[in-house]
Formats: C-alpha cells, sequence, structure tokens
C-alpha cells in the first residue's frame, strides 16, 4: 500500500527507524515450542500472562458455554452488561474491601486495560497534556503518546520508601513545570502498602491532580510456604497482603474522590474494568466513547444463568489454587535462580514475572552497534536476539519498560513447568558459552515438589 493512502500520522510512523527486536520477536512467534510438534522451538518466558490456572479455566468455560442462550449473543449495554458489572463488583467488595462498596453505577467495562485507559485520558487529558509515571512501567502505555498524552516518566530510588517517593514526585512535577502542557494526572503502576499509597494520594491532591491505579495483579497475591486459607478461600497471611486503594478513605486523607480511579482486568479475556466511584459525569463520558466493549468477555465472565452460589464457590476455589500454583512457580524460579548465580529484582509476593540481572553478558561499553537492515541496537538488544536466535529462550529486555538499568531482562515464571525447567536449562547453557565459571547445567536441580 503507498503511503498516499494513509493520513500524515500514519505516515510518519511509516518513515521512523526500522524495529529490528520487532521483526525478530515476531519471526521467533512463528517458532514457538510444542513438545510434541516443535520440541526445538522459542520458550516464551516474556509474556506477563499466568498459563498455570488454564486448565481450571478451560473447564470452567466448557461448562459456561453449555449454558448459553440465543440472547447472550445480543449486543449488550455501553459500558458492560448488568450482570457482568454486578459480578465483578461482588470480586471487588469482597476482596478489594473497599470502604464504599462498589455499585454497578461505579463500574466501567472495555475490551481490556488498554481501550479503558485510552478512553480514561481523553476525559481527563487535552491534547499534551502530563501524565507522571514511575520507571520500570509496561510497555503497552507507550501507546497513549500516540494519543497526544505525554507520559513524564521518572525515577524513585526506593519506591518502597514514601520519603523516597514523595521527593521523586516533587522533582519530576517541578521539572515539568514552564513546559506548554500541565500534568493531568499520575498513573501507579506498581503495588505497594498503605504508607506510599498514601504519599501518592497527598501529593495528587496537593497539586490537583488525578491518581489513577492499576490493580490488574490484586488477586495474584500469594505467599512462600504453606498457605493459611480460610474456607472461602480470600484471607492471605504475611505483611504484604495487597491492599487495594479502594480501601482507604479519601476523606480522611483529604483526597477529593472524583480524582480517583482505579483499573482491574481479566487476563487473556480481553476484559478491562475502570472503578470511579465519585465521578459519574466522566463515567457517563467514557460510556458515551465506550464502542470497543468486549461482548465475548462478558459471556465467558458472567452467564447470567449460572447460580450465585455456584460462582463464589468456584472464584473461591480459583483464587485459593491460583494463590497455591503461583507460589510453587515462584519458589522454583528464585530458587533455580540461586542455583544459576542469576540475581534479579528483590522478589515480591504478587505478580507473574521477575527482572532478572544479565548484565554481565553485555559490554557496558559498547552502546550501539548497526545491524543488519541499517537500524541501531544497544548491547541489550543485541543480546535479548542471542538469546532469542541462538538458545531460543524469548525473555523481554527491560528497555522496553523503561527500565532504569541496562541488561535486566523480564522472566515470567507463570509458564507450564515443563517449560520453565528447560527454559532455564537453555539460559544455563548459554551462560557456560560466556564464563567457565558458570555453574554446570548437570547442577540446576529443579525439585520435583516444586512442579
Amino acid at each position: 500500500m503507498s503511503s498516499s493512502n494513509l493520513s500524515l500520522r500514519s505516515t510518519r510512523e511509516l518513515q521512523g527507524q526500522p524495529n529490528a527486536t520487532a521483526k525478530v520477536i515476531a519471526d521467533a512467534w512463528k517458532d514457538l515450542y510444542s513438545a510434541d510438534k516443535n520440541p526445538n522451538g522459542v520458550i516464551n518466558l516474556g509474556v506477563a500472562e499466568n498459563a498455570l490456572m488454564q486448565d481450571f479455566l478451560v473447564e470452567k468455560l466448557k461448562e459456561t458455554f453449555s449454558r448459553l442462550q440465543t440472547q447472550d449473543l445480543n449486543y449488550q449495554s455501553l459500558g458492560g452488561s448488568s450482570s457482568f458489572k454486578e459480578a465483578m463488583c461482588h470480586i471487588l467488595n469482597r476482596y478489594f474491601n473497599p470502604v464504599v462498596n462498589v455499585k454497578p453505577s461505579h463500574l466501567l467495562c472495555a475490551s481490556g486495560v488498554t481501550a479503558i485507559l485510552a478512553q480514561l485520558m481523553y476525559a481527563i487529558c487535552d491534547e499534551g497534556d502530563g501524565v507522571l509515571i514511575s520507571k520500570p512501567y509496561y510497555s503497552g502505555f507507550n501507546h497513549l503518546i500516540k494519543q497526544g498524552v505525554t507520559l513524564v516518566d521518572f525515577e524513585i530510588e526506593n519506591p518502597l520508601d514514601p520519603s523516597s517517593v514523595s521527593k521523586a514526585l516533587d522533582k519530576a512535577y517541578l521539572a515539568h513545570q514552564g513546559q506548554p502542557h500541565e500534568i493531568k494526572a499520575v498513573l501507579l503502576c506498581y503495588y505497594v502498602q498503605e504508607g506510599v499509597l498514601s504519599t501518592y494520594i497527598k501529593f495528587c491532591e496537593t497539586n490537583k491532580l488525578h491518581l489513577i491505579v492499576d490493580e490488574i495483579y490484586g488477586l495474584s497475591v500469594f505467599e512462600e510456604g504453606p498457605q493459611t486459607d480460610d474456607d472461602d478461600g480470600d484471607s492471605e497471611t504475611g505483611p504484604n497482603k495487597f491492599i487495594s486503594t479502594l480501601s482507604l478513605d479519601p476523606h480522611r486523607l483529604h483526597f477529593d474522590p472524583s480524582r480517583l480511579h482505579v483499573y482491574f482486568a481479566c487476563c487473556g479475556l480481553r476484559a478491562g474494568i475502570l472503578i470511579s466511584q465519585s465521578n459519574p459525569n466522566l463515567l457517563q463520558l467514557i460510556k458515551d466513547l465506550n464502542l470497543n466493549k468486549s461482548n465475548f468477555s462478558n459471556l465467558i465472565l458472567n452467564n447470567p444463568n449460572e447460580a450465585g452460589n455456584d460462582r463464589q464457590d468456584f472464584l473461591a476455589s480459583y483464587l485459593k489454587e491460583n494463590r497455591i500454583r503461583l507460589s510453587k512457580a515462584h519458589q522454583m524460579v528464585t530458587d533455580s535462580l540461586k542455583q544459576l548465580k542469576i540475581s534479579f529484582n528483590n522478589p515480591s509476593n504478587g505478580g507473574f514475572f521477575l527482572m532478572i540481572d544479565l548484565s554481565r553478558y553485555i559490554d557496558s561499553n559498547d552502546d550501539e552497534k548497526e545491524t543488519e537492515g541499517g537500524t541501531n541496537n544497544t548491547a541489550e538488544e543485541r543480546l535479548f536476539e542471542r538469546l532469542l536466535k541462538e538458545c531460543k529462550i524469548y525473555i523481554a529486555p527491560g528497555k522496553v519498560y523503561n527500565y532504569p538499568k541496562p541488561g535486566f531482562f523480564r522472566l515470567t515464571f507463570t509458564v507450564p513447568s515443563d517449560q520453565l525447567e528447560l527454559g532455564l536449562k537453555r539460559l544455563a547453557r548459554f551462560m557456560e558459552s560466556f564464563e567457565s565459571s558458570a555453574p554446570p547445567i548437570s547442577n540446576l536441580s529443579i525439585s520435583e515438589k516444586n512442579l
């Protein structure tokens, strides 16, 4: 297609520097590992999705689809069907401990978090307005730039320390003063305890900013070691229990609740949910814009013919089993990384991935080199391509997520245990090719109890 048939902004995109890394990834996706069909294919340890519970979900989906009726195939209400939103309210009120119970009128559903954020940013930002976001962050947020939003990223020395967070926020905000467009919001996309949450809230109130909080991993928190769940599966022990922003009283913190927005999602099912409890005008605007909602996700996630008690029982058993499997997979990967003498960021008790440090395999004095096709790749990108092409391992380079230190890669551990084990052994073989002191692959013992 000739670029003359496209819009000016599309033409500018096409005229940009070719992304060699994107092409490598696209080629890898045609060669993915399969134990039966492609045993030498690429092991995917780079996508943040939870494959550990897919068997559980497939059985549930088969059961759900067996109850479908003709009306379930009709268009649903903009912003999500009432039955779907009622089901989501049950989840949020039971597991997120909100100060004010979440009602269907507080929710909007769209086809994934990307769609939710795009519509929210349209509602609260004018062209060029800024959104503060700390590094690292999900690469998908970069799509907001193409919609006219300016991402103002910044580093926090210790993102778990309220004082450090406060200093970093103030510094980033002041540094932007004098720019032609103002900052309108802060996007918080990592999980913190109440002290840090309060710091973000107070900063936003002082500067009259919207606070947008990512809570998509709120139900993917686990504990190492034995689980101690009660009968309904919703208790979590330990000091790092997930704390939702919805559980903090905005009036106690002197924060205008109309500027507080939380989003949640159902991984892999293209269902993004926006929760905004005190801004009906905002929700009405987004509802009017919300033409790309996912009817398919409504069908999957909430069949109105299913009894409420059955749904609650399934949810409790799902979350309990999910925590157990997450904990075992996390223990398996951290034990293996320690055996391989690969350091990783502070281990959390939630989510699907770790950032591992492979910086010793890149040359810090080797910045950019021209590669085949005339593009310039950093040393980190070239290491990524070696791992992908030579070792058939896909782990995502930290540069994609604006990670502040070169040489870090995102490794997803919520994959089938046989694939995780094989991927780690391929990584060990790669290390052996670099350094004679690397731990032998035979020493990489992954205990059956962790599988």
